[in-house]
Parts: structure tokens; C-alpha cells; sequence
């Protein structure tokens, strides 16, 4: 494979590209591999492969790229002639770093929340609720609801499916401890952030209004950082 080196324009070009979909450039880093220039993302490893070759009409891109639309795999791109169509091909990939980078792992969320919540109510009796305290819960649940659909943009499938998970969370507080009732109302919020897909953001600001409305439940502590 031919040598390339990328014209200072088209690096600018790429640039822009990055800036454009709302990444950090400062998180790629460029590297060169037998004759070709590798654009690498550090925060997902996700690459762009520059590379090129000589033909009959003169030298072309080779590109290839990890990963692909829908698939954990690299793919190759093509042979392109002309700048233009090589960088449309960055720019899909861009947009694929773009969504990937900006979505929760929701896995590994539950799972990091499920251990922070075992070790700060570890020492919490599962005693059940009192009256006065089942009627807290039901008010809290209700703010809870409110701020989920303040903005207005669920559809009434989202709707229905936010309503009747918190409200078997509510009816779960007369007859679960509390122990056993905080674990739930954690494990049902996620369920909400995944079954709406919440934005990053929103979700957690959702489980820190949860925590300043539901923190008493084991004693005013913050149930997540």
C-alpha cells in the first residue's frame, strides 16, 4: 500500500467533522501503520483507517473503518478517487462514534448502582413502612412522575409505561421492608431510563431527584454520588 499523508485542508476538514457531531478532538488521536494514517477515538477505540494505493488512474483511498452501523466489526469502506466521497465515509463514522460514545451502558449502570445501594443500606433494618410514611412515598412518587413528563415529549405508550411502573413501585410500599422496597425503587427507575431511553443526562438527573426525594428511606443518606 502507497504512503499517504492527508493534506492540511482535509485534516481541517476531519476536524471540523468531529466538532460538528459534538465530540471532543482532543479525544482522537492520529497514528501511522504501514503507510497508512489511523484516526483512533481513546475513549471507545473506535479507528478510521486512511490508507491508499496506486491503480491505473493514478494513486486512490483505500478506507476502512471499526465499527460498522450495526455491527461490533471493522468494515471496508471502498476505493475512492475523489476526497469528497472518503470524506462522507468519516463523517458516517463520526456520527456512529457520535451515538455510541454519548449512549448509556445500562448494564453496567444497574449493576454499579446495585452495588452502591447494598453498601449504603447494608446496615438498614427492613422494617415496613408506616402509615405516615407510605403516604410520603406516595408524594414523592408523584413529583417524581411530574418531573418525568414536565417536558411533554412522551408518547402515551411512554406514558403508560412510566405510569404503571411507578405505580407498582407505590403499591409495593405496603407490603416491602424498606430495605427491600429502596433496592426496588432503584431497579424501577433504571427500568424507566431504558424503556423511554432517556439522554444520559436526563436519566441522571432523574436518579438525583430521586435520591433528594427518596434519601429518608435510609436515613438521608445519597443513595447514588
Amino acid at each position: 500500500m502507497a504512503a499517504i499523508e492527508l493534506l492540511r485542508s482535509q485534516k481541517n476538514q476531519a476536524y471540523a467533522a468531529i466538532v460538528d457531531a459534538g465530540l471532543e478532538p482532543s479525544d482522537f488521536r492520529w497514528a501511522r501503520t504501514n503507510g497508512s494514517l489511523r484516526l483512533t477515538h481513546r475513549p471507545t477505540n473506535f479507528y478510521f483507517v486512511f490508507g491508499a494505493e496506486n491503480g491505473f488512474h493514478g494513486q486512490r483511498w483505500v478506507i476502512s473503518f471499526f465499527p460498522a452501523q450495526s455491527l461490533a466489526k471493522e468494515v471496508f469502506a471502498g476505493y475512492f478517487s475523489e476526497w469528497e466521497k472518503t470524506l462522507r465515509t468519516f463523517k458516517t463514522w463520526v456520527s456512529i462514534i457520535a451515538r455510541e460514545h454519548s449512549e448509556p451502558d445500562y448494564w453496567a449502570i444497574s449493576q454499579q448502582e446495585k452495588n452502591l445501594i447494598a453498601e449504603r443500606i447494608d446496615d438498614l433494618e427492613n422494617l415496613p413502612f408506616s402509615s405516615t410514611e407510605i403516604l410520603r412515598i406516595s408524594s414523592a412518587i408523584r413529583e417524581l412522575k411530574e418531573h418525568l413528563l414536565a417536558n411533554g415529549t412522551q408518547s402515551a405508550k411512554q406514558i403508560e409505561f412510566i405510569s404503571t411502573r411507578l405505580q407498582h413501585l407505590e403499591d409495593s410500599s405496603h407490603r416491602l421492608g424498606r430495605k427491600d422496597w429502596i433496592t426496588l425503587a432503584m431497579g424501577t427507575l433504571t427500568n424507566i431510563a431504558v424503556g423511554v431511553a432517556l439522554a444520559p443526562e436526563t436519566a441522571r438527573d432523574l436518579l438525583r431527584t430521586a435520591g433528594a426525594l427518596l434519601g429518608w428511606v435510609v436515613g438521608n443518606v445519597h443513595l447514588l454520588p
